[in-house]
């Protein structure tokens, strides 16, 4: 990625549309510095790419939300224009944040939501915040906290690549390098273990199941045997031979044949018996029941025979009651019949007599009605007369209404134009003295902008001044109390480090005293007088070495030497590191002292002298003597400010004044003159319109009725008349023709029921002559007596059933009894309890056996399914074991996990990579730090790769000691961070297919480096300009704005910040 130009726009302190910033024009030298005032905007520059980029500043502690410029108008919108190159191809990207602005109209905020539109070359945008944040990342191939570590190195963050963990690095790299491929070869052949795993567990635990679920007979020998299995196999999930299995299963059911076949022999010898006992039993119990059966029917008869003379009378009873009934009871309901219906006709007769007199009076009052009704015809033709006239006039009541409103208005408008004449009046009078006083406060205030430069050039050197020395009472101070209390550390651990060298020395010289006693003794311990001493070579021995009770091994004393050469090491590595600490300390007063010195000497801003005898004090007295002068510095500051709000409260004002006496004088006074003869024309235009409006309302004078209104009630009281009127003469009329037609359908009824009487009485007649007939032909005295015998059909039938009934039974008992004689003949009762507790114990014995067969045979079929079960998954369960071991040994391959050292094929791709970026760091560092420093990936003491294997450590070739980075001081650690940095752009840059970065962002850092190291940046970040590689910096320090020709100036103004581009030509 490459910038090819810039646009900000109410961003940051910029309140408005920046000039293009063309990045092309910085490319023949390729370095190029962004300088400025304290929070002028220099950062924002970076920010404005980071965002167009990613929708994220360049630094976390700034928020995209907060991005929009506080001195930016409402109407202004805020956003970031950036055109850039990559791999040969041009991009365009427009983004705008999410902010709130006050309403163009109205009071109140609106929200605008953030918003982004990336324009590929050639191709179709792509809109939307998140579309566009996921294309850049697919484009460039890192995401937002990769590219602050690959190209844009933010203030404050330019150690976060250097000392990043392995986990860090490794996501970098994989896009670097393409490794994501190796890390998928793991994904997907962990998926397939863990497949294959589960369908293995799955098998086997299936085979488990079902030999488990296998039984057996606790007596048969197999049995221990078969438990024993189960048991290891549930508290284990591992098969170790299936066919183990299938064999015991065939022996446990090999000894269920033949116990079922047993069993089967012994339940058929048994049953043959309780069949035979059986028979025995049936006949006994049927003789038995002959004889009872026998004694039953005989009582039953004597029961029968008792019954039967009162069921002969209740028969010929029923006779009777039949004839009643069904003979002569219908004659007599037929009777009585038409004897109500003559009574109920009579009655009808009588009610519709009465009837017909009330309807003839009815009708005659109808028609008296409907004669007034009548009467009222003439009147129709009156009201429709006066409606017709209303309808004629209509238009005209219209026209009259509608003048009225106009004449009303006019006058309205009359008197408001009056108003508006003493309004503009007054306006002209106010207008006259705001332009007076106007004059006088210009006049008062013309040198302000003068008086106010003066101000904030003077409070813009106090500022600097007070930064310069906060910097040195917080910030440098607490560097210095931080580094004495390393120093002071770094004292105590050499001090304790030579205690333990001086007791290791002190143990090793006593063993090495020890052990040549110990020789010495060994060899005088079996020498004579007079025989040679084979360390002098005397014969004569006064005084023998004696062996000692203490001996020390030479392995002993080999480790304690060791001991006493590690103890060496770490006393010379803390005294370098005290050393080491000490420069540092005395390195960073030295400067502070010259600092201190500066700001002292600056008489102008502080006010006071300085003497040669400060040059003499202590650091202590030199910084108690500083926060004197920070006090009185931020009191002048503090008046500074004062006098700079009065001078900017003045600006405002006359500015404010100048534009307004402007306004007044011009606009305003010609906008008066404009409403003044407008009004002429308007009050001269109301005027003539009033006249005409008033002529025509008097032609209008000779209506019948007030008002249009009026009228229409006329009009419509006139109607409601005419409806009430017709609705009587037409209700009148159809009363008349409904009393007539009530009238004649009385009449009709009344004689249907007079004939109607007539047929009925000679009906009753005929009837009653049957009946007689009827009562005499059955014998019954009277119809009195004949309805003492009527019963319904339902209790004729009942009785007659019960009757027949008994008649049956006793019939079928004599048949039956006659029978049971003959059978029971020659036979006896015999005794069958004896022979019934014989078969209900062979019952049991059998049900015994047949549990027995049964269990045997589910038992069989079980176990047969089981084994048929275990089959089935037997090849289910071999191809996925081999297919786990298969994916087993890949895998562990692939994630390193094969050896004592683990290093996964991913990670071991990447670091073959990495060493490549470290050469290419390196490069830089060894110039940039005089030879000092190399930086290599971290390994334990033995060369074999830990599993942080992407971790950084410096080789220091000062003290040829290794260091982890994070140990490294602010400036080496930022002349490291820029090597790794450059050594990452060079690597990607080569990597076709991959990342490409053709430019390096650094923000600030070169606080930390002497003039020494900012000449070896220097010189590093020029010759990048070789390489096509566009670097840019942001900094204060003077040497680089007096080196790097080609700058962007940031200026800092009341009104907001503004760039002015230097190329260097």
């Amino acid at each position: 990625m490459k910038p090819i130009k810039l646009k900000i726009c109410a961003i940051g302190p910029y309140a408005g549309e920046v000039p293009w910033i063309d990045f092309e024009q910085f490319e023949n030298k390729g370095l190029f510095l962004i300088s400025g005032d304290t929070g002028a905007g220099k950062t924002t520059i970076f920010d404005a790419i980071c965002f167009a980029l990613y929708g994220k500043n360049s630094a976390v502690d700034r928020d995209e939300k907060k991005m929009r410029s506080e001195y930016a108008k409402p109407d202004v919108e805020s956003y970031v224009d950036f055109y850039f190159s990559h791999q040969g191809k041009n991009y365009h990207i427009k983004r705008s944040p999410g902010y709130d602005r006050p309403k163009l109209r109205g009071e109140g905020f609106i929200t605008e939501p953030p918003k982004a539109t990336l324009y590929p070359e050639g191709e179709t945008p792509i809109e939307g915040k998140l579309k566009v944040d996921n294309a850049v990342e697919e484009l460039l191939k890192v995401n937002y906290e990769q590219f602050k570590q690959i190209a844009m190195i933010a203030q404050g963050e330019f150690r976060k690549m250097l000392v990043a963990s392995s986990a860090e690095r490794t996501d970098i790299l994989r896009n670097i390098f393409m490794t994501d491929k190796y890390k998928k070869i793991g994904e997907v052949l962990k998926g397939k273990l863990d497949a294959s795993s589960g369908m293995k567990n799955d098998a086997e635990k299936s085979i488990i199941q079902h030999f488990c679920d296998i039984t057996a007979d606790e007596n048969d020998e197999c049995a221990g045997e078969l438990f024993e299995m189960q048991e290891l196999y549930r508290t284990s999930v591992s098969i170790r031979n299936v066919d183990d299995l299938l064999e015991i299963i065939d022996r446990i059911t090999a000894s269920d044949n033949v116990s079922y076949g047993r069993v089967e022999e012994i339940f058929k010898k048994k049953n043959a018996e309780y069949e035979k006992d059986k028979a025995a039993l049936a006949m006994a119990r049927s003789n038995n029941e002959i004889i009872e059966r026998l004694k039953n029917l005989e009582k039953k008869q004597d029961e029968y025979n008792q019954q039967k003379p009162s069921v002969d009378e209740e028969n010929e009873l029923l006779d009777r009651r039949k004839k009643a009934t069904r003979e002569v009871y219908s004659f007599y309901a037929d009777w009585v019949k038409t004897i109500n219906d003559i009574s109920k006709t009579k009655d009808d007769i009588s009610k519709n007599i009465i009837l017909e007199k009330e309807a003839g009076e009815a009708l005659e009052s109808a028609k008296v009605a409907y004669e007034e009704a009548a009467k009222s015809k003439p009147r129709l033709d009156e009201l429709k007369k006066i409606i017709n006239k209303i309808q004629d006039e209509e238009d005209k009541y219209k026209r009259r209404d509608d003048l009225r409103i106009l004449i009303a208005e006019g006058e309205k408008n009359k008197t408001n134009i009056l108003q508006r004449e003493n309004e503009i009046t007054d306006r002209e009078v106010r207008l006259k003295e705001r332009i007076s006083e106007l004059k006088d406060i210009i006049d008062s205030l013309k040198d302000i902008h003068t008086e106010r430069e003066k101000i904030k050039n003077a409070g813009e050197k106090l500022g600097s001044l007070y930064n310069r020395i906060e910097k040195i009472l917080t910030d440098d101070s607490c560097d210095r109390k931080a580094m004495q209390d390393s120093f002071e550390k770094c004292q105590d651990a050499f001090f304790k480090a030579r205690i333990q060298y001086d007791k290791a020395k002190d143990v090793r010289e006593k063993a090495e005293r020890q052990i040549e006693c110990c020789r010495a003794g060994i060899l005088a311990k079996d020498l004579a007088e007079g025989m040679e001493c084979p360390v002098c070579g005397s014969t004569h021995h006064p005084k023998l070495a004696v062996l000692t009770d203490e001996s020390i091994s030479d392995e002993e004393f080999k480790r304690l030497k060791e001991a006493e050469e590690i103890a060496r090491a770490k006393k010379d590595d803390s005294l370098m590191k005290v050393e080491e600490a000490n420069i540092r300390k005395e390195s960073l007063e030295a400067k502070m002292r010259e600092d201190i010195l500066g700001c002292l000497a600056d008489n102008t801003s502080i006010g006071v002298s300085n003497s040669l005898h400060e040059q003499s004090e202590s650091l202590d007295e030199l910084l108690t003597k500083l926060g004197v002068a920070e006090n009185l510095v931020k009191s002048k500051i503090d008046e500074n400010e004062r006098l700079m709000k009065e001078a900017e409260a003045s600006a405002r004002k006359y500015e404010d004044a100048t534009a307004e006496f402007e306004k007044c004088s011009g606009e305003e006074s010609k906008k008066l003159d404009e409403d003044k003869a407008k009004l002429q024309d308007e009050k001269k235009k109301v005027e003539e319109n009033l006249t005409r409006d008033k002529a025509s309302l008097d032609s209008l004078k000779d209506l019948s009725y007030e008002s249009l209104e009026v009228a229409n009630k006329s009009k419509k009281k006139a109607e409601e008349e005419i409806d009430r009127i017709n609705a009587s003469i037409e209700q009148s009329e159809k009363k008349v023709h409904e009393a007539d037609k009530n009238k004649t359908a009385i009449e009709t009824t009344l004689r249907n029921l007079q004939v109607s009487l007539a047929d009925l009485e000679i009906m009753e007649k005929k009837q009653k002559s049957d009946l007689d007939e009827k009562l005499s032909a059955f014998h019954f005295k009277d119809a009195e007596e004949m309805k003492g015998y009527v019963l319904s059909e339902d209790e004729l039938n009942r009785i007659e059933k019960r009757i027949n009934n008994f008649y049956n039974e006793l019939s079928n008992n004599e048949v039956q009894l006659k029978q049971a004689r003959i059978d029971a003949e020659g036979k006896e009762i015999v005794d069958i309890e004896e022979l019934q507790a014989k078969c209900d114990e062979q019952e049991k014995v059998l049900g015994d056996y047949t549990r027995k067969k049964n269990d045997i045979r589910h038992r069989i079929d079980e176990n047969t399914k089981k084994k048929a079960s275990i089959i089935s998954k037997k090849s289910e369960y071999e191809k996925a074991s081999k297919d786990y071991n298969i994916c087993k040994t890949l895998y562990e391959l692939v994630k390193g996990n094969t050896g004592n050292g683990k290093i996964s094929l991913e990670t071991y791709v990447q670091a073959a990579g990495f060493d490549g970026i470290i050469a290419a760091a390196n490069r830089r560092l060894r110039p940039m730090s005089d030879g000092q420093f190399v930086l290599y990936r971290q390994q334990d003491s033995v060369g074999k790769q830990k599993s942080n294997y992407l971790d950084l450590e410096v080789l220091d070739n000062y003290t040829g000691h290794r260091r982890p980075v994070g140990n490294l001081s602010g400036g080496e650690s930022f002349k490291a961070s820029l090597s790794l940095a450059l050594g990452l752009s060079d690597t990607v840059s080569t990597n076709l297919g991959g990342i490409q970065m053709d430019a390096l962002f650094v923000d600030e850092g070169f606080g930390t480096l002497d003039r020494k190291s900012i000449e070896s940046a220097m010189e590093t970040l020029i010759s990048l300009s070789g390489a096509n590689k566009l670097v840019g910096v942001i900094s204060h320090r003077e040497e680089l704005i007096e080196n790097i020709q080609q700058q962007i100036r940031v200026k800092k103004t009341k009104d907001g910040s503004s760039i002015e581009i230097d190329t260097g030509v």
